[in-house]
C-alpha cells in the first residue's frame, strides 16, 4: 500500500470515529394575549410525503403560572403558589421538577429543549414561566 493510500485510510477511519455535529434546530415563537406557540422546523426535513412533523408546544400563561401542552397531548403546569413557591404538575398530578424535566427529557431532545427556551423566553409574562424556561434551558 502506498503512503498516499495509507494515509486516505487512515484519515477516512478518523471520520468516522470523529462525533457529529448538533442539529440545529430552529424555533420561532408566536403570541396572542396569553397564548404563544413555539414550532420548531425539524432539522431532519426532506421534501416529499414522508418528512416527519415539526415540533410544536402550545403555551398558556396566566397570572398564576404556565401550561406546556406537547404533541401527544401530555400537560406540564408549573404554577406559582399564593406563598410564592412553584409548584409542578403534570398531566393534572402533582409533582415536582423532576417530573417535569423527566417529561421534558422523554419527549424532546436536549437541542430541542434549548431551541423552545430560546424561543419561549421572550414571551415569558410571570415566575412560572421563566422556571420553565430555565427548566428547558438547563
Amino acid at each position: 500500500m502506498s503512503t498516499l493510500s495509507r494515509f486516505v485510510v487512515f484519515f477516512a477511519g478518523l471520520g468516522f470515529a470523529l462525533p457529529a455535529a448538533a442539529d440545529d434546530v430552529d424555533c420561532g415563537l408566536s403570541s396572542l394575549y396569553s397564548t404563544s406557540l413555539v414550532q420548531c422546523a425539524n432539522p431532519h426535513d426532506s421534501p416529499g410525503p414522508y418528512a416527519p412533523p415539526p415540533l410544536s408546544f402550545l403555551i398558556e400563561h396566566d397570572a398564576h403560572g404556565v401550561t406546556a401542552l406537547l404533541d401527544d397531548g401530555t400537560t406540564v403546569d408549573v404554577d406559582v403558589a399564593s406563598n410564592g413557591a412553584i409548584v409542578f404538575a403534570v398531566n393534572g398530578t402533582p409533582g415536582d421538577i423532576a417530573d417535569v424535566e423527566d417529561v421534558l427529557d422523554a419527549h424532546l431532545t436536549a437541542d430541542e429543549q434549548a431551541a423552545v427556551s430560546e424561543a419561549l423566553q421572550p414571551a415569558s409574562l410571570t415566575a412560572a414561566t421563566d422556571e420553565l424556561v430555565d427548566i428547558l434551558g438547563d
